[in-house]
């Protein structure tokens, strides 16, 4: 009797769900068929239930994704969550933002959370340090001409050598703005570091005062920072890779 108890309530929740997602799109719940699949898809797939992704694809239509939009991002974004052991609200809100802020469309969704959860592999940052350095970096980053992997790679780059991402992010920021009001280029002005006599005095002049440290552990490292991002630009079934990895647990299984 509880367990028909408990399975009618689940259904019940899931149907109001639905009419929900309906009420947020303008559509009637009978137009949702494909987006109602994708939800047990994603769900039967994973750790959440479906009332857990369909609260996830109500996030996403928050964040003004359309119901294509939507169904391209449920998978992708669920997997991070589980990947990085985030909230799918959290996860939804770092990818999306950070699709946005490159200029990019949810067809580059899996790209995105692919470098995502490379960079979580390949370098000290997790989840909280990519979601607070990108939030600071992002939108600056595609000033300067930096790809999303690029930006990845010098935030790794910095976390690994001691800086903290909220202030990698920061500093960093504001030393693109400068770089790019200024006219130059990032590789410009570590090329004009590594090249320079007195490297922190050039250094506090192209990337700030407060950024200076940072040009100065960008030039000494660009090895790595090449080397992070070809593993960036080759990250393809990264993110599905450590998914699974994390549903091998006892409790996942």
């Amino acid at each position: 009797a509880s367990a028909v108890r408990d399975t009618i309530g689940r259904i019940k929740e899931f149907d109001k769900s639905m009419v929900g997602l309906g009420a947020i799109l303008g559509q009637d719940v009978q137009n949702l068929g494909d987006l109602k699949d994708e939800i047990i898809n994603v769900a039967g797939a994973s750790l959440k239930t479906s009332n857990e992704v369909a609260d996830l694809a109500t996030v996403l239509i928050t964040l003004g994704k359309s119901k294509a939009e939507v169904i391209q991002l449920l998978k992708p974004v669920n997997d991070l969550s589980i990947a990085l052991g985030a909230s799918s609200d959290d996860a939804g809100e770092l990818l999306v933002q950070t699709l946005n802020a490159f200029g990019k469309g949810t067809e580059s969704a899996v790209r995105f959370a692919d470098v995502i959860a490379k960079m979580r592999t390949s370098t000290a940052l997790d989840f909280e340090r990519i979601k607070i350095s990108l939030g600071f970096l992002s939108p600056t980053a595609k000033a300067v001409g930096l790809s999303f992997e690029e930006t990845g790679a010098i935030l790794g780059t910095l976390v690994d050598s001691g800086i903290k991402a909220s202030r990698a992010g920061r500093l960093m920021s504001s030393s693109f703005i400068r770089i790019a009001t200024s006219g130059g280029t990032l590789q410009g002005a570590i090329k004009e570091v590594q090249e320079s006599q007195d490297k922190l005095v050039t250094s506090s002049k192209l990337f700030g005062v407060q950024g200076s440290s940072l040009g100065l552990i960008l030039a000494e490292n660009t090895d790595k920072i090449n080397e992070l991002t070809e593993g960036f630009n080759n990250a393809g079934g990264a993110l599905n890779d450590l998914t699974e990895r994390q549903l091998e647990s006892f409790d996942a299984k």
